[in-house]
């Protein structure tokens, strides 16, 4: 259905109601054009030719009248015979009534009539006219003849001069260009004083046929070049130009199943109301807006939006296709039309609105039954001028029902459109189901809210303008959002999704750009492997089309996601918690969606089902580089495990674990390498199975550290202090500016740490130390064993051995420790003494021991 069709409907079934008022109520209008006959007179001219008297019967006689200020012919009366049978009553033979206005001229036939006419000084009271009554509308110039505008037919026509009253009692059927009328029963009545319709009625609609690529054959701008030319001609303004027009206020009601149909497109209802405005007893030329979204632009070329270049083209075939098909109107009841005192509602903006209800059937219905699609409705109101359509439910909160079989369905309970502005509001709650062909998904995507949801339409770009339907440039809902699919849900109390246009080809796209929810935001996705719960204030995802395989559609993929606002992201058992989260994500071809990167800020915590736990002020990580960066102190990365190897976090109960502080930590996963700048300490727990405690350790360092995994190598520089203990009450220290620890390799695969645990000939992960002090300064390594485990008051000291040396090196495979230049070993032994072993005499070095002994040396 081309643009303006629905209102040019619209007017045909307006025309097919006001055409009685034209046989009567119009000639009561004020007339314009010129007199033909005597001037100043209202009184019955006989025909000069032939006169039998008045009284008597008259042949081929005419009566005329003349409005007595203007002296303008208003009407005139002709016949064959006119017979007296008393009582001012007359019979007449081929009877035709002529009524003139400003470019109009109505015409009434028939073959024979009985008038009421007590008085030859006016026009008859009443009449009866019957036999092949042919009422004939013509628009008309300066010629005798004019264009037919307007043509209806009865077996008879009643009128009341007094009360302004028209009657057709048997069929009537009325044609214009574009229009074929049929019905029984009508009554009009007219407003002398007013000189207005004051009620029209059509017993029985038999029903109406439109041909909306006829209707604009109609004389209107015949109408309006006569009216010009006459303007020119005598000087008068054009279209009423500088008067304050007359108006006309008026609803036509239709009642009873009502029927609206062209090819395959229906419409049904019990009633439909119709409110119109007219201005000097003409519907305005505006009063009839184009079915197109945004303003409208009106010119030479009509209201037809211009093709842009590379878009899709209407044929002519297809305009003719859509266009010629014919409108079929019909209602079982009666019709009505009636005037109004003041302007309703329904013309607050509007100068034509009409409304469908159902008040005995389930609902309003408009289907299309090649594609299936329909709306069910309790009401539907247009306004033709201003281009706002409100559909409301039949009842229940989602009482409008929008289905279009294999795309999508809605159900809501309200919705209100202006075209004009380009937006459309669902005042109510909704839902909105998209079938698996649109989504590509396996099964319907649902969206659902409770309290509003608004679109706006495109009506500015070049697609939007090529388009033959309507774009969305965003739509936003609230109220208990939840969306979906049969991978994710997605919730909130506030939704908005902004959509963007573009001619691709011979194809006009309108692609999702962005989705952001707000307010208690979820989103749940369970997708093959992937479990993620992602929670925030905030989520925001963006959206890319990329091209499909061979055959295949583009496809709408995430590019972007982020959640703000106490984020929280639970991905397969791994728990990410921060301010803000920002994932950028990508996909190749028919390749699986992936993370490219991902950034989080503010109290950043991260805790994985591997047992790793992180914490920062904020966390970079790129799938692209393989590099994780921590920054803030304090940065804090963590491993821990349970007794049967499985990963914990650190708050749990764990049997072993580490964890590096800092102030900025760099992982780069390939080749497994830990970089911590600046100061930092590392810690460590082990559960000793014995005691049932942990044994432990610590390194701080003031400059930096590094570990390599696969190299089993960590550094640390930079007043180096290590401290350690183990059950029951083993303590160990080192100090100095730089530590080297050689330890196994691939300590962080799984695997590789169980091999080294379970292993029957498993040695410790640490194989060797080495302790450096810069020049001048001496390294220090130092061992205590004490009675008790630490926190005990009965401790006490038993050995303790301390190193020092520039350097120290430690090798735990070969249980070796070696200083390779000068230094002191000191060695204190504080248990009980034992008996010398020899007796008096016997040197004292041979004793048990007991107490400090010192040892230097300025060698190795």
């Amino acid at each position: 259905m081309s643009s303006g069709t629905i209102g040019k409907l619209a007017a045909a079934i307006i025309f097919t109601g006001l055409v009685g008022l034209m046989l009567y109520g119009l000639s009561q209008s004020q007339p314009t054009q010129r007199p033909t006959g005597p001037q100043g007179v209202d009184t019955p001219t006989p025909d000069a030719r032939r006169t039998g008297g008045l009284l008597g019967g008259v042949e081929s006689s005419v009566f005329q009248s003349f409005d007595p200020e203007t002296g303008t012919l208003r009407y005139q009366f002709e016949w064959d015979t006119l017979d007296p049978v008393g009582q001012g009553r007359y019979e007449v033979v081929a009877p035709v009534a002529t009524f003139f206005q400003d470019g109009r001229r109505i015409e009434v036939r028939a073959r024979e009539g009985r008038l009421l006419w007590p008085s030859r000084d006016r026009e008859p009271e009443s009449g009866n006219l019957s036999g092949d009554v042919v009422v004939t509308i013509r628009e008309t110039g300066d010629a005798d003849e004019g264009r037919v505008v307007g043509t209806m037919t009865t077996p008879s026509l009643f009128f009341q001069s007094v009360l302004g009253e028209l009657n057709a009692p048997e069929l009537v059927e009325i044609t214009a260009p574009g229009v074929e009328f049929s019905g029984r029963g009508l009554t009009a009545r007219i407003s002398e004083v007013q000189r207005r319709l004051q009620y029209l009625r059509v017993n029985e609609h038999l029903g109406t046929t439109i041909w909306p690529d006829r209707l604009g054959e109609s004389a209107d701008e015949d109408g309006r070049a006569t009216r010009r030319e006459r303007a020119d001609r005598d000087g008068t303004p054009a279209d009423g130009a500088g008067a304050e027009p007359l108006i006309d206020l008026y609803r036509v009601t239709f009642s009873r199943a009502v029927r609206l149909s062209r090819g395959g497109q229906i419409a049904t209802a019990d009633e439909a109301d119709v409110w119109l405005r007219l201005r000097d007893r003409r519907l305005s030329r505006d009063a009839i807006a184009p079915l197109t979204v945004g303003p409208v632009t009106r010119g030479s070329s009509g209201d037809r939006p211009q093709p842009v270049e590379g878009a899709p083209v209407e044929t002519a075939d297809e305009r003719a296709s859509a266009e010629e098909a014919p409108i079929r109107f019909e209602n079982s009841g009666p019709i009505e039309i009636v005037p109004l005192l003041q302007p309703p509602t329904q013309l607050a903006s509007d100068d034509l609105t009409a409304r469908f209800r159902a008040s005995e059937s389930t609902a309003v219905v408009l289907r299309d039954e090649e594609s299936g699609s329909s709306i069910r409705c309790g009401s539907l109101q247009w306004g033709f001028t201003s281009r706002q359509l409100a559909v409301r439910g039949v009842g229940g909160m989602l009482g409008v029902e929008f289905d279009f079989p294999g795309e999508a369905s809605v159900r809501t309970g309200a919705v209100d459109v202006d075209l004009g502005l380009g937006i459309a509001a669902f005042p109510g709650a909704g839902r909105v189901t998209l079938e698996p062909g649109v989504t590509g998904q396996e099964r319907s995507t649902i969206i659902a809210w409770t309290e509003r949801a608004d679109v706006m339409l495109d009506t500015a770009s070049s697609a939007a303008r090529a388009s033959r339907n309507p774009l969305l440039r965003w739509l936003t809902a609230s109220g208990g959002i939840v969306a979906s699919t049969d991978t994710a849900t997605v919730s909130g109390d506030f939704i908005r999704a902004d959509f963007s246009s573009r001619i691709v080809g011979d194809e006009v796209r309108n692609d999702l750009g962005r989705v952001s929810v707000r307010d208690r935001a979820r989103a749940v996705i369970r997708d093959g492997d992937v479990d993620a719960d992602v929670s925030g204030n905030r989520l925001d995802v963006l959206f890319a089309s990329i091209p499909g395989g061979p055959g295949q559609a583009d496809r709408l993929v995430p590019t972007r996601a982020s959640a703000s606002g106490n984020a929280v992201a639970l991905v397969n058992g791994d728990r990410l918690s921060a301010g803000t989260i920002d994932a950028v994500i990508v996909s190749q071809g028919g390749e699986r969606t992936r993370m490219q990167s991902l950034d989080a800020s503010g109290d950043v915590t991260l805790r994985t089902r591997e047992g790793v736990d992180l914490a920062s002020s904020t966390l970079h990580a790129s799938e692209q580089t393989g590099m994780m960066t921590l920054v803030g102190y304090p940065a804090t990365v963590g491993l821990y495990e349970t007794q049967d190897r499985r990963g914990a976090a650190a708050v749990d109960e764990f049997a072993q674990g580490f964890s590096i502080t800092g102030e900025s930590i760099r992982f780069d996963r390939e080749p497994r390498v830990l970089t911590v700048f600046g100061g930092g300490v590392l810690s460590y727990a082990t559960m000793n199975a014995e005691t049932g405690l942990y044994d432990n350790g610590s390194v701080h360092w003031q400059r930096s550290m590094r570990f390599d995994d696969r190299a089993g190598h960590a550094e640390f520089v930079g007043g180096v202090s290590v401290t350690a203990s183990s059950s029951p009450g083993d303590e160990y220290s080192m100090e100095g500016d730089r530590v080297e620890l050689t330890l196994v390799a691939d300590l962080l695969d799984e695997q590789a740490r169980r091999s080294i645990s379970d292993g029957e000939d498993a040695t410790s992960a640490l194989i060797a130390v080495r302790v450096e002090a810069v020049p001048g300064r001496q390294a220090r390594a130092e061992a205590r064993s004490y009675s008790g485990t630490r926190g005990d008051a009965e401790r006490t000291l038993l050995t303790a051995a301390r190193l020092s040396g520039e350097q120290i090196i430690a090798r735990r495979d070969v249980d070796r420790l070696t200083v390779p230049g000068a230094g002191r070993l000191v060695i204190e032994d504080r248990r009980e003494s034992e008996e010398p072993r020899g007796g008096a005499g016997e040197s004292p070095l041979l004793t048990d021991g007991r107490g400090t002994t010192i040892f230097d040396w300025t060698g190795s």
